[in-house]
């Protein structure tokens, strides 16, 4: 026996394959809105992993900046130094040049030092910055995720629920008519076009 498709368009049948095509599209609807939701959030992690990506390059170029700052800093107090002792010449034990190369000592170490951490800092923050970016797209994705599951349960629910409208509209009274066991078959009644009603000699194989 060959399976007839076209008594599935014929009008008694029509109401139920629009509800089913209906319910499809519904539910197709809803997937694609979670669907769509999970690709925005992959596009808003990508681009915070190239913004986390930059600020960690930016953080190094900061660091080795102070470096560079500090060790010019550091050129800089030793001339300071040599000067004063070549100003000093055989007096460089006076009490008063050994003061001055000790300041100019002094200020280096904190000059170079102050370089350093200013540059450190900038640093840390950057990255820490970067750490939020990644943590903020990665709790959007998750967050992305979980709404499409959500919204993959409801196309889901969509679908049963289409199916069961669809059976007891349509299939219910086919399958087991009002009444069946109380009126002879030769006498129920055959309404074509109704929604809920069905002539029980229908069959779909002929």
């Amino acid at each position: 026996m060959d399976f007839d498709f076209g008594k599935m368009f014929s009008p008694q049948y029509l109401p139920a394959l629009a509800l089913a095509v209906g319910s499809g599209m519904k539910a197709a609807g809803i997937m694609g809105v979670g669907q769509a939701g999970v690709q925005a959030a992959q596009r808003r992690q990508q681009a915070a992993q190239f913004e986390a990506d930059q600020l960690r390059v930016n953080a190094g170029q900061a660091k080795a900046a102070s470096q560079r700052d500090a060790y010019f800093k550091g050129l800089e107090a030793d001339k300071l130094i040599s000067a004063i002792r070549a100003r000093a010449g055989a007096g460089g034990s006076d009490p008063t040049v050994l003061n001055l190369i000790a300041e100019a000592s002094a200020r280096k170490a904190f000059n170079m030092q102050a370089a350093l951490y200013g540059g450190e800092d900038k640093a840390r923050l950057m990255r820490m910055q970067a750490s939020g970016k990644e943590f903020d797209a990665a709790t959007g994705m998750a967050d992305a995720k979980k709404a499409r599951n959500a919204y993959n349960f409801q196309a889901l629910s969509t679908v049963v629920s289409g199916g069961a409208e669809i059976y007891s509209k349509s299939l219910k009274d086919k399958y087991w008519p009002k009444d069946s066991m109380l009126v002879p078959e030769a006498e129920r009644p055959q309404v074509v076009g109704e929604f809920n009603t069905y002539g029980p000699d229908v069959d779909w194989t002929q």
